[in-house]
């Protein structure tokens, strides 16, 4: 079955595998996010849809300087939670969303900023850039990497560094990155 997109991305968009709260009806709930772009934020999941319209959040943007700048020694020394953050307030709206095939959450919730500070505006800029340079930086360890184990170890630390998870093989691995780089480049 083929699903057509009836809406077209203006903005550059980046994963971004954090955490965000929001406020609905009075209770503030804890989320993931999927990605970011100067447009909004994809929200990975919620047990329902919200019961107002422009919905407060706050959400967590790490500052990743460029990895491939970095000694194997000093990559292998970085710690995610080292990495500067900048913490925001904003308000989004959802605008899309898909059904869990099992309807225990709404899965993939898409929304639009409504209210961006200028502040904001250069951190989500400076997150997507920085993005492309690592996730570029990332798929080319994973499609020039050899089976050695300091080779593997290197290419899981830059992964963990930009949020992947630690979990799963080389290969699951290079899918979810391949699938990041084109998602950047796909406007």
């Amino acid at each position: 079955m083929d699903v057509k997109k009836n809406y077209k991305r203006i903005f550059v968009r980046a994963p971004l595998h954090t955490t965000i709260l929001y406020e609905d009806d009075g209770f503030v709930y804890k989320t993931q996010l999927v990605n970011i772009s100067l447009g909004g934020v994809l929200i990975r999941y919620m047990p329902q849809l919200p019961v107002i319209n422009i919905l407060p959040i706050v959400l967590d943007i790490p500052q990743i300087d460029s990895l491939d700048q970095y000694s194997i020694d000093e990559i292998s020394h970085l710690e995610h939670r080292n990495f500067k953050r900048k913490i925001f307030r904003a308000k989004i709206r959802v605008i899309r969303r898909s059904e869990s095939p099992l309807d225990v959450f709404i899965e993939n919730i898409g929304s639009e900023f409504k209210e961006v500070s200028d502040e904001l505006k250069e951190v989500i800029t400076a997150y997507v850039n920085s993005s492309v340079r690592n996730i570029s930086f990332l798929l080319s360890l994973l499609e020039a990497r050899n089976s050695s184990p300091f080779e593997v170890s290197y290419v899981k630390k830059v992964a963990q560094l930009l949020g992947y998870g630690e979990s799963g093989s080389l290969n699951h691995l290079y899918h979810e990155v391949k699938r990041d780089y084109f998602s950047l480049s796909s406007i």
